[in-house]
């Protein structure tokens, strides 16, 4: 199944209909911070593109949930903790 979004909403469509959007994009210190709607499986993605948590990603289902995800990795940059450190550790 493919989903479009409409008024923040993720709903099915076809496929001509599909389209992947961004819905935010950061940039800290060189580091990019980017969040799409993807339109399948867990429709949305937040990527760090870059510095020492390259290809962190979080996904998500909402649009609220999406941008939550993206801020909270963007603090996390802006505060110099390495993600990738933090999950080695636990």
């Amino acid at each position: 199944i493919f989903y479009t979004l409409k008024d923040k909403v993720p709903v099915p469509c076809n496929f001509e209909d599909f389209r992947i959007e961004r819905i935010a994009i950061d940039f800290v210190d060189g580091v990019k911070i980017s969040t799409v709607f993807v339109g399948v499986g867990c429709l949305f993605e937040t990527m760090i593109l870059g510095g020492k948590n390259n290809g962190l990603s979080r996904r998500s289902e909402s649009y609220d949930e999406a941008l939550k995800n993206h801020n909270l990795l963007k603090s996390k940059i802006i505060s110099g903790i390495n993600e990738n450190e933090e999950e080695e550790e636990t």
